[in-house]
């Protein structure tokens, strides 16, 4: 007897022969009732192998997989816990300088004409949204048509192994924003110090801090940014009893070309304005907060003006600064100690350096003496035997990820030099694996 009651299984139980029961669909003996109503958990297969990279090159991601079928869960057992899919890094080869921006290649896909609701056919280009985009949704393709502020969001996910922002140390994976290593691998803690260098101690730069609070009206300079500087940060506060703004942040190249809020045209919303080889992010203006931040490790190509525009010349002002500046291009350090400084609008005590000192400005930087910034001091040479280049260190293996059957181990690999001190500079291409494949015992 077919244990079917019109074409659906039979009731567990229902008799289908002499000494035989209906049992999961099937008409099996009585004495075999305890065997199918025992329940049994599921137990994880062994890791699959790694699939394909999801990218050429710039580090994409690939991933392997486990099925819970070993065996499955039966009769209300458990399924499996822990992870069903593990990640690694792969092709961490930087691209050529002339390939386009991934998430770029990924929205001109969609280039192509569009008609409008009068029904004209226009071809648009579709360009990366980054400003504006909260931070939940970084790992969605957002685009905007190029040249306007009309945008789409094409995929909620990108491409594993996108950048999550513009020369950002995280990729998105399955939608979600993962941290990665300066070295662009998953679980890497080699980072970025304050001198954009991979690796490296911050040893190579000092940082700048300044103040401008000068009343004033129109376009007026604050700082100048030498080229190779990182980590810029600039931010209006407001004035004691102060209750608005009165004046808007600016930028400008020395060749008094503006790349924001120029000839009195403000930006309110969110901005990133790129450079060769850096981006830079504004807040937009707003009653809240405004600030310029540097986005990324990228040092400055070029040499940039920040500057105020000031709309009341009776309301004081308060703009801080703050850069690191290659040591090259330091001021001369001098061998007597520092003192406070005061001028006639602000006051600043420094405990450690002065570098700069005006009626309207007062600049610091955290060396351990006073200097003028004109006099520029070139770098100390170095030891008369070089030193051999850096070099891949590589830790001991981890335990197995499995107590039998195939598992992963893992180890660190970092880059460091000669003085054991860590660097940047090791052939990528040389780089020792940082995952093998174990087998402790077949379970």
């Amino acid at each position: 007897m077919v244990c079917l009651t019109k074409k659906l299984p039979a009731v567990e139980g229902t008799p289908c022969g002499k000494g035989r029961i209906c049992l999961q669909g099937k008409c099996v003996d009585k004495t075999r009732k305890r065997h199918y109503s025992a329940s049994n958990h599921g137990s994880w297969s062994s890791w699959g192998p790694w699939g394909g990279c999801t990218r050429t090159c710039g580090g994409g991601v690939k991933f392997a997989q486990r099925l819970c079928n070993n065996p499955p869960p039966r009769n209300n057992g458990r399924y499996c816990t822990g992870k069903r899919a593990i990640y690694r890094s792969c092709n961490v080869t930087p691209c050529p300088p002339a390939n386009k921006n991934f998430r770029q290649e990924q929205c001109e896909v969609r280039n192509g004409p569009q008609t409008d609701p009068k029904g004209v056919k226009t071809f648009v280009e579709w360009v990366p949204k980054y400003a504006g985009v909260l931070p939940k949704d970084v790992c969605k393709l957002t685009c905007r048509a190029k040249g306007t502020g009309y945008y789409v969001v094409f995929s909620h996910r990108v491409i594993d192994g996108t950048e999550c922002r513009p020369y950002s140390s995280s990729v998105c994976v399955k939608g979600k924003c993962v941290r990665t290593g300066c070295d662009g691998i998953i679980g890497s803690k080699l980072q970025f110090d304050k001198c954009g260098i991979c690796g490296g101690d911050s040893t190579g730069c000092i940082r700048v801090v300044g103040n401008f609070t000068k009343k004033s009206k129109g376009y007026t300079d604050v700082v100048k940014i030498p080229a190779g500087c990182t980590h810029i940060k600039v931010r209006q506060h407001k004035v004691k009893d102060q209750t608005r703004y009165t004046a808007y942040l600016a930028l400008r190249r020395p060749s008094t070309e503006y790349l924001l809020n120029g000839k009195f045209m403000i930006s309110t919303s969110e901005t990133i304005i790129p450079l060769n080889g850096s981006v830079l992010n504004y807040s937009g203006w707003s009653q809240r907060d405004e600030w310029l931040h540097s986005m990324g490790p990228g040092a400055l190509q070029e040499s940039l003006v920040v500057q105020i525009l000031a709309t009341d010349a009776k309301k004081p002002l308060d703009v801080r600064y703050s850069f690191f500046m290659p040591r090259r291009n330091a001021p001369q350090q001098l061998s007597h100690k520092s003192t406070p400084t005061q001028s006639t609008t602000t006051t600043t005590t420094t405990t450690r350096s002065t570098t700069t000192t005006r009626s309207t400005t007062t600049t610091r930087s955290t060396t351990t003496s006073s200097s003028t910034p004109k006099i520029l001091v070139p770098t100390a040479p170095g030891p008369s035997t070089p030193l051999p280049g850096p070099h891949w260190v590589t830790g001991s293996w981890m335990s197995c990820s499995r107590t039998c059957d195939t598992g992963w181990q893992s180890r660190t690999v970092q880059c460091k030099s000669q003085e054991g001190k860590l660097s940047k500079g090791c052939t990528l291409g040389v780089r020792p694996s940082a995952f093998k494949h174990c087998l402790v015992k077949k379970c």
